[in-house]
């Protein structure tokens, strides 16, 4: 019997994360695949890459130190990383991409800020919903937290993908140099 109440309790927990987080969770998960693949690229396919894992690892860091250690906010359940928290990556993945695709560099610092302020509003109105749905719980993080937040990491986006660009521009001039 108690084997049962195992199982029972399993598919509670799994249920326990809740069908509309879960389902908020995977739609947008598959929408931001789906996006990410369709949108026509202005990076390359290395600046993808790069910054990508870039990206998650920054994210990584971030949820270490703000989820984990400091409990200020968690996704889909308190305390634990389970594999339903594996769906939110694809989500990052493809918030990357797209800022990054469509970023006005070389542009004036007022069409940037302006640009990283579109992103941002977008960026609330998702994590508002997905406050919502129940796939992000806040304990002492504070909605606009990630406001001031997200004006600190696009731009950090940005400077990364500019950095990225200069390693490669400085691997190609290395390497033309070596076959003359």
């Amino acid at each position: 019997m108690q084997d049962n109440k195992n199982i029972y309790y399993a598919h509670q927990q799994v249920l326990g994360i809740g069908v509309d987080a879960m389902l908020y969770l995977i739609i947008t998960s598959i929408m931001f695949i789906f996006v990410t693949i369709m949108v026509p690229k202005r990076l390359t396919k290395i600046e993808i890459y790069a910054s990508t894992f870039s990206a998650l690892y920054l994210q990584l860091v971030v949820d270490v130190y703000l989820h984990i250690k400091l409990n200020w906010y968690y996704y889909l359940t308190e305390h634990t990383i389970d594999w339903a928290t594996m769906f939110v990556i694809p989500i990052f993945v493809g918030v990357n991409v797209l800022f990054l695709n469509y970023y006005p560099f070389g542009k004036s610092g007022s069409i940037q800020f302006s640009y990283i302020t579109i992103c941002i509003f977008f960026s609330m109105i998702y994590e508002y919903y997905s406050i919502q749905f129940g796939m992000m719980l806040f304990n002492e993080w504070k909605l606009w937290y990630s406001v001031l937040a997200y004006y600190f990491l696009f731009p950090l986006l940005a400077l990364n993908l500019t950095w990225i660009r200069h390693l490669l521009e400085e691997h190609r001039v290395f390497n033309s140099s070596n076959h003359k």
